[in-house]
């Protein structure tokens, strides 16, 4: 084994435990809290996020707790629920559509929890009260999504369309990027199985260009994974690979068994399109283990297939016709079209192999070629019907080669030109180009995200300076007007004066003059006009700003973390503001500050932007938790940025802040301050102190 395997097998397994141990700790809480919860919807909500725990590892676990959350909701009658626990009820409705679909393939339940909770969720809609529609309408985009799922793995493939793109309008109506996620991402999985794999790609980066935005893990890593599926069909098996193994180790990282499934079987997949059947069948039997580990008889079908081809290829006819037969009575029970067609195709070309293995002629060779066109045609027909390109071209392939060595020319022309065109509207230039450039957009794109926030903030400097240009431009074309409409009554007076028709000239003096007003009254206004659009979007840049800075503040439920009672009160002069709070936690270590910047408005907002992004770099990842440390190298790094050099001339830019660091453990409190002190109260009561005598005080 390489040495950059084994380093990798050995990261894996890191993640794995860590996110093992994390979870183990996550279900002992949340059983402890179910043991102490008196109201039905916490101990129902409790309950789902049991499901999501176990969805990954054990399917059947994970639906019998969706099921409990939804017998404990409606034990009393649906029509009497409160809204608040509709809205319970109609998430463990479509978490059970959802699971059902996936990893039991039981499409008509499916459909029928996903049909009572879009009920239940279009009736709370038609209520006044906002925030509850606000949460009906995302639930009503999921169970779209859901039943667009089972319309997939059906193979109908416009009925899934159809409800993906509901969902998606949906979706982009409340801003919710995972829900844009998953719609683009599924959208981009029904034309992979059309074979439309420039369609395919160009969803798929659409999906992972949102992912990365809002660092969604678990997004990165599904679009990782088939966009590695659409390099392996179009025999690009190095980045096929590439993207296998960045999806590896997310999914490793996160724990997800389900993830790592497939990638395992991509992986094998590659390994048998390369040849190398010994290290395609090590992935596919690592693949069939944890698929069987979790219950997901789907994947357990696919690994039969992927373990019979290989099988196949390495001569072992026996034991792939085994694994062949198992994959297709799994599917059949799951009544999956296009998994159906992908074996039938395999074991066609199996019976196909083993006729070609028999020398000469003989009723043995006839009756596999025989068994070979019976399979193949069940492949094409139901190819055609769930309308999969792919499939079609190589059930055709398959169909050719058995017809040619039965003699039936005739036949074998007619799959060969079928699989000629099928393969031509898989493989033309302009789709291979399409999916290159979809590759060259995505990367451009992703450059250019993070060019735009530094382009945001040259703007907001620059704001002022383009607003004087605009200002002196229309100085300079007013006196170039009045130079060039001087000259014009120059020429006129010249012209005019041999006449001696004074009164004329006159008129038309008074005329030109009154036009002169005229045209300034109307460039006035024009220029009124512009100014107030410059102010206008001056305004909503520096409230966008706002939104940004409000964003890198901590969130009330992080907060709620730290701190059992605690009030914010944060009032800015000018939209923006130099003022802002910090905290977080490293290790037991609970690191807190409020901090006054100097100046207020912008380019206070640009002061506490940069004393946020320092603590950052300071506390999270340098793990300084000393109080007086943290002040010092924040004192340190602003001098650094602003590149001060402590002359008496020079801009004094800082920071007034008061600085806690407590041990959660220990309960020790360290403070550092900076014209800021620090007031500790144990008796309310009796509290007689005089808040005028103190100054700053010190660490620890």
């Amino acid at each position: 084994m390489k040495r950059h395997q084994i380093t990798l097998i050995f990261l894996f397994s890191v993640f794995y435990l860590s996110c093992f141990s994390q979870n183990i700790n996550r279900c002992d809480s949340l059983r402890h809290n179910l043991k102490f919860a008196k109201h039905d919807t916490v101990k129902a909500r409790i309950y789902i996020e049991l499901g999501d725990y176990f969805q990954y590892s054990n399917a059947d676990t994970a639906i019998m707790f969706y099921k409990r959350s939804m017998n404990l909701i409606s034990k009393n009658k649906i029509e009497k629920l409160k809204p608040e626990y509709t809205i319970v009820l109609i998430h463990a409705l479509q978490k059970l559509g959802w699971a059902t679909c996936i990893y039991k393939a039981q499409y008509d339940i499916s459909i029928a929890f996903s049909n009572q909770a879009l009920h239940l969720a279009t009736e709370l809609v038609k209520l006044k009260n906002i925030e509850i529609q606000l949460k009906a309408e995302k639930e009503i985009s999921t169970c779209y999504n859901n039943i667009g799922r089972v319309h997939l793995e059906q193979g109908a493939y416009d009925k899934a369309h159809e409800y993906y793109k509901k969902s998606l309008k949906i979706a982009q109506k409340l801003k919710n990027n995972k829900a844009m996620h998953l719609c683009y991402f599924n959208i981009g999985n029904a034309y992979y199985y059309q074979g439309l794999f420039d369609k395919a790609i160009e969803y798929y980066q659409i999906a992972l260009l949102i992912d990365e935005k809002i660092k969604y893990k678990e997004g990165i890593s599904s679009c990782y994974n088939n966009i590695g599926n659409v390099h392996l069909s179009q025999k690009a098996y190095d980045k096929a690979i590439e993207y296998y193994l960045k999806s590896l180790e997310i999914d490793a990282s996160l724990g997800d068994k389900n993830g790592m499934s497939y990638c395992n079987g991509n992986i094998g997949v590659v390994y048998e399109n390369k040849g190398n059947y010994v290290k395609a069948i090590e992935f596919f039997l690592k693949q069939l283990k944890i698929n069987e580990e979790i219950g997901d008889k789907k994947g357990i079908s696919n690994c039969y297939t992927n373990l019979g081809n290989a099988y196949q290829n390495t001569g072992r006819f026996s034991e792939a016709i085994i694994c062949l037969e198992k994959s297709l009575k799994i599917t059949e029970g799951l009544n999956d079209k296009y998994g159906k067609a992908l074996i039938l195709t395999n074991i066609a070309e199996l019976k196909l192999s083993i006729a070609n293995a028999i020398n000469g002629k003989s009723k043995q060779k006839t009756r596999y070629l025989n068994e070979a066109v019976n399979y193949g045609m069940k492949a094409y027909n139901l190819s055609q019907e769930i309308k999969t390109l792919p499939m079609e071209n190589e059930a055709a392939w398959v169909l050719f080669k058995a017809h040619k060595n039965l003699g039936n020319t005739n036949k074998a022309i007619e799959f060969v030109e079928n699989y000629i065109d099928t393969k031509d509207s898989m493989f033309r230039d302009d789709k291979t180009n399409a999916i290159t450039e979809m590759e060259t957009k995505y990367q451009t794109e992703k450059k250019q995200l993070a060019i735009g926030k530094l382009e945001k903030e040259k703007e907001l400097q620059s704001s002022e300076m383009k607003k004087q240009k605009i200002m002196n431009l229309f100085i300079i074309c007013g006196l170039l007007f009045v130079i060039g409409f001087t000259i014009v009554l120059f020429r006129m007076f010249m012209i005019k004066k041999k006449t001696n028709a004074l009164i004329l000239y006159k008129n038309e003096e008074l005329e030109q003059a009154n036009e002169e007003i005229r045209v300034k009254c109307d460039n006035e206004t024009k220029q009124k006009k512009h100014i107030e659009r410059i102010h206008e979007e001056l305004t909503d840049s520096i409230i966008y700003a706002q939104r940004i800075q409000k964003a890198v503040l901590p969130m009330d439920d992080y907060l709620g973390e730290f701190l059992n009672e605690y009030f914010i009160l944060s009032k800015p002069k000018d939209i923006v503001s130099g003022d802002f709070f910090w905290i977080t936690k490293v290790n037991s270590w609970v690191l807190l500050c409020v901090v006054d910047c100097t100046g207020h408005g912008v380019p206070g907002a640009f002061m506490s932007m940069l004393g946020i992004a320092l603590l950052n770099e300071i506390v999270r990842q340098e793990k300084i938790t000393t109080a007086s440390q943290v002040l010092d190298q924040l004192r340190k790094r602003v001098i650094e940025s602003l590149k001060q050099k402590g002359i008496d001339s020079e801009q004094k830019d800082g920071m007034d802040m008061a600085f806690c660091a407590i041990n959660t453990d220990t309960l020790e409190m360290q403070f550092a301050g900076a014209n800021n002190p620090c007031w500790v109260i144990t008796k309310f009561e009796n509290l007689k102190i005089n808040p005028f005598e103190n100054g700053t005080a010190s660490s620890n």
